[in-house]
């Protein structure tokens, strides 16, 4: 159980790190970095909009409830990180931050979350302008996130 505050701590942390990965020029990790990254802040919103101290939240009334409740939350699907989080409303479809990061994620053609498991991903050749223009736009809708978290 994640703490609402340490979420925020983690998306400014990651964020640096996925400077350093840029400047070191490993692209793909810096890519799979930058959607923890919106995961994480996505996190942090719900904790806010929801109410409550940690993601998932530790306590609620019968087990069987707080079992459906925490499998909910136990997610990386960034259309169910919209929903839960409240932010429809800045990243919903046609709006431009949603095309910006939509943009950004059909550069990868698989499941977002298995990047991390690749030892060649098979997706278009990443470089410096096109992931140095991800991180600025991935820049702005933390920004964005951070107004409500």
């Amino acid at each position: 159980m994640t703490k609402h505050e340490d979420l925020k701590i983690i998306t400014e942390a990651r964020l640096k790190t996925i400077q350093t990965l840029i400047n070191t020029e490993d692209w793909i990790v810096a890519a799979y970095m930058m959607g923890c990254v919106l995961e994480f802040a996505l996190k942090a919103a719900t904790c806010k909009t929801l109410h409550l101290s940690s993601y998932p939240p530790t306590q609620f009334g019968q087990k069987s409830a707080a079992q459906k409740i925490e499998t909910f939350f136990r997610t990386h699907e960034f259309d169910s990180l919209l929903l839960v989080s409240g932010m429809l409303d800045i990243f919903g479809f046609g709006k431009q931050f949603y095309d910006d990061w939509s943009a950004f994620t059909q550069e990868y053609l698989g499941q977002w979350t298995d990047m991390r498991y690749e030892a060649n991903p098979q997706n278009k050749e990443w470089d410096a302008i096109k992931i140095n223009n991800v991180y600025n736009k991935l820049n702005i809708l933390i920004g964005e996130i951070k107004k409500r978290w």
